[in-house]
C-alpha cells in the first residue's frame, strides 16, 4: 500500500499542475500523515529532478521484486523436493540384536562347618598395679640404676635408699639392751641356783635340830637335861625353820624375776627386729618385675613415712580388656560345641602365664589362682559352651608390623557398662613378653572365636545381593537365583545357608545389573577347544584364567571388575581374535 501511494503521488506530482493547488492538497492530508506526505514530496522532487516516469519506476520495482522472488522460489522447490524424497525413502534395515555376555568371576561352593571370629577392639591393662611408698622417713641418699620412668625392673632390684644412720643406731641400742637383759636373766638364774643349794642345807640343818630336840626331850624326862636346855634346842629348830622358809621365799622371788626378765627379753627382741626391719626398709626394692611409672623421688629429697615414690606395673600380668555386645555375649553363651568353640588351653601353654609369680604373690594375683597352682591359669574347669577359659588372639599393630599374642578369658565384668551397653571381658595374655614386651594402654585388635555353624558356605561378601540372594552359574552358562540366609560375617567373607548345593559355582563379581537368566562367561573355568575352527581355534591362554583364583583387592571392598567391555566386544569372533582376547584379559589381570 505505501508503494502504491508513492506511485500515485509521483504520477500526480509529475503531471503539470498549479503549485498552489498542489500545496493545498498536501495540506489536507493532516498532521497525522505529515511525515508520510513529506516523504512523498521528497520522492516527487527526486523523480522530477531525474525526469523519471511512472512506467520506468514500475519496471524497476518489478525487476527488484523478481530478484528477491526467484531465490525464494528456488529454495521452496529444493525443500519440497527434499521432503518428498525423504518421505518416499524405504526404511533402513534394522540391526540384528546380539545378546551381551558378561564375564564374571565365580567361586566353588563347599558346604561344611565353619567357625568365624569376632573382630573386636580392646585395650591392654595391667593385672597388678602397685603404689610404691616409703616405710621409713629420711633423706634419699641413692637411687637405683633402673629407677627411671618407663624402665623395666626385676624383682629385688634396688629402687632407692634412705639415710640409715638413725636406724642403724636404733639397731645397736636394741642389741645392747638385749645383751644386758640376757645378762640379768643369767644372774637371776645363778642366784636361784644358789638359793636352791642353800635351801638344801637349811633343810638338813632343820632335820638335825629336830633330832637334837627329840633327844633332849627324852633326857629331860630322865632329868639329865634341864628345861632351859630343852627350850634352847626348841628355839634352834624354830630358827632353822624360819631360815628355810625365808630361803624358799627368796627362791620364788628370784624365779619371778627370771620370768619378768624373760618377758623383757622378748620385748627387747621384738624391738631389735623392728629396728633391723626399719634399717632394712631404708632400701626400697621392687616386689615383683614390672615397669616404673610416675616417679616422685630423687636423690636429696626428704621423705616422710607413707610418701608415694612411684607406681610399679606388673610386666608379667597383662590383660586385654574389651567389650561384647549383648547379642554377641548371648551367642557365645548359647554355643553348644565346647570342644571346637572353647579351644581350651593345654597344660604346656599355661606354664608361661606364671612368669615368676610365686606363692607369696598369689594373694595379690587372686582370681581363682591358688598358691600351689599359680602358674596354671586357665586350667580350671569351665561350664560347657561358656566364655571363661576361651583362648583368643590379641594383635598389637605397630606401623606395618603386627604382633600377635595368645590370651585366655579369665573373668567378666561385675556390671554392664551404661556407656557402652555391653559386657566387659578380661583376657590374660599367656606370654606378654613374646614376641615383644607389650605395654599397658596399647590399643589392640581382639579376635574371639564365635559359635560353630554347620552346613554353611563361606562366600565373599560381593556374592551376596540384597542380604538374601546369590546367583549361581547353570549348565547353560546362565545365572540362577538362590535364596540364602546370612548367619555371620567373617572378615571379607559371609557365612550363608539355603538353597545351595556342593560343587555349584556362585558369582562373586559385583555387578550393577544382575538377574535371573543372564548369560555369563565364567573366567575361572577354562573354555573347551572350538570344534568349528579346528586346532587353530583352541584357547592357548585358557590356563591363565584358572591360575589366578578370586581374591578381593585391598581398599576395594572385595569388588574386582574384570574388563567386561573389551571381552564383550570380542565375543563371537574368529579363533585368532579369541587368542588376542585371552592375551588382553591376561594383561588386564596382571
Amino acid at each position: 500500500m505505501p508503494l502504491l501511494n508513492c506511485i500515485l503521488l509521483a504520477k500526480h506530482v509529475c503531471a503539470p499542475q498549479n503549485t498552489t493547488q498542489s500545496r493545498f492538497k498536501m495540506g489536507r492530508i493532516g498532521r497525522k500523515y505529515y511525515y508520510k506526505a513529506r516523504l512523498h514530496i521528497r520522492c516527487a522532487a527526486f523523480f522530477r529532478e531525474n525526469k523519471l516516469s511512472a512506467r520506468t519506476l514500475i519496471s524497476r520495482i518489478f525487476t527488484s521484486g523478481l530478484k528477491v522472488a526467484l531465490p525464494i522460489f528456488a529454495l521452496f522447490v529444493g525443500v519440497s523436493s527434499y521432503l518428498t524424497l525423504k518421505s518416499n525413502r524405504p526404511p533402513p534395515p534394522k540391526p540384528q540384536k546380539h545378546e551381551t555376555v558378561q564375564p564374571v568371576r565365580t567361586k566353588l561352593i563347599h558346604l561344611s562347618s565353619h567357625q568365624p571370629a569376632l573382630k573386636l577392639y580392646g585395650e591392654i591393662k595391667t593385672g597388678r598395679k602397685l603404689e610404691l611408698r616409703t616405710l621409713v622417713a629420711g633423706k634419699v641418699l641413692e637411687t637405683g640404676e633402673r629407677f627411671r620412668e618407663g624402665a623395666l625392673v626385676k624383682k629385688g632390684d634396688l629402687l632407692l635408699r634412705v639415710d640409715p644412720f638413725s636406724y642403724a643406731g636404733a639397731v645397736v641400742e636394741a642389741s645392747a639392751n638385749m645383751v644386758e637383759a640376757r645378762a640379768r636373766l643369767k644372774e637371776n638364774a645363778v642366784q636361784a641356783k644358789a638359793e636352791e643349794t642353800s635351801i638344801k642345807y637349811a633343810v638338813e640343818q632343820l632335820r638335825l635340830a629336830k633330832r637334837d630336840l627329840e633327844r633332849a626331850k627324852k633326857l629331860m624326862r630322865k632329868g639329865s637335861v634341864t628345861r632351859q636346855g630343852g627350850d634352847q634346842r626348841a628355839l634352834i629348830v624354830s630358827q632353822r625353820r624360819q631360815a628355810l622358809d625365808t630361803k624358799r621365799a627368796n627362791l620364788a622371788i628370784l624365779r619371778a624375776k627370771a620370768e619378768q626378765q624373760a618377758a623383757n627379753i622378748k620385748s627387747l627382741k621384738w624391738r631389735l627386729q623392728q629396728a633391723k626391719r626399719n634399717q632394712r626398709d631404708t632400701q626400697l626394692k621392687a616386689p615383683f618385675s614390672g615397669y616404673i611409672n610416675e616417679i616422685n623421688a630423687n636423690v636429696g629429697k626428704l621423705l616422710n613415712v607413707n610418701d608415694r615414690v612411684a607406681v610399679l606395673l606388673d610386666a608379667n600380668w597383662m590383660e586385654a580388656v574389651f567389650t561384647l555386645s549383648d547379642r554377641q555375649y548371648g551367642r557365645l553363651l548359647e554355643s553348644s560345641d565346647s570342644a571346637a568353640v572353647g579351644q581350651r588351653i593345654k597344660s604346656s601353654d599355661s606354664g608361661a602365664v606364671g612368669q615368676g609369680i610365686k606363692s607369696s604373690d598369689s594373694a595379690a594375683v587372686g582370681q581363682g589362682i591358688k598358691s600351689s597352682n599359680s602358674t596354671a591359669v586357665g586350667q580350671r574347669k569351665t561350664p560347657k559352651g561358656g566364655l571363661i577359659g576361651r583362648q583368643i588372639k590379641v594383635t598389637w599393630k605397630l606401623g606395618a608390623t603386627d604382633l600377635t599374642y595368645k590370651a585366655v578369658v579369665e573373668r567378666i565384668g561385675a556390671q554392664i557398662s551404661s556407656e557402652s551397653g555391653g559386657v566387659t571381658v578380661y583376657a590374660r595374655l599367656l606370654n606378654p613378653s613374646h614376641p615383644q614386651p607389650i605395654r599397658a594402654g596399647a590399643f589392640v585388635d581382639v579376635k574371639v572365636p564365635d559359635r560353630l555353624y554347620h552346613k554353611v558356605a563361606r562366600l565373599p561378601q560381593t556374592a551376596l545381593y540384597g542380604r538374601t540372594k546369590v546367583y549361581v552359574v547353570g549348565p547353560d552358562k546362565r545365572l540362577r537365583e538362590r535364596l540364602v540366609t546370612r548367619h555371620a560375617i567373617d572378615g571379607e567373607f559371609v557365612l550363608v545357608s539355603g538353597a545351595l548345593a556342593d560343587d555349584e559355582r556362585v558369582v562373586v563379581t559385583r555387578m550393577s545389573v544382575i538377574g535371573e537368566g543372564m548369560k555369563v562367561q565364567d573366567l575361572d573355568v577354562p573354555l573347551r577347544p572350538s570344534t568349528k575352527t579346528g586346532s587353530s581355534g583352541t584357547l592357548s591362554d585358557a590356563k591363565t584364567r584358572n591360575e589366578n583364583s578370586w581374591r578381593p583387592a585391598k581398599g576395594s571392598g572385595g569388588i574386582r571388575t574384570p574388563g567386561a567391555g573389551r571381552l564383550g566386544k570380542q565375543r563371537g569372533k574368529s579363533s585368532g581374535d579369541r587368542r588376542s582376547l585371552s592375551r588382553v584379559e591376561h594383561k588386564n589381570r596382571g
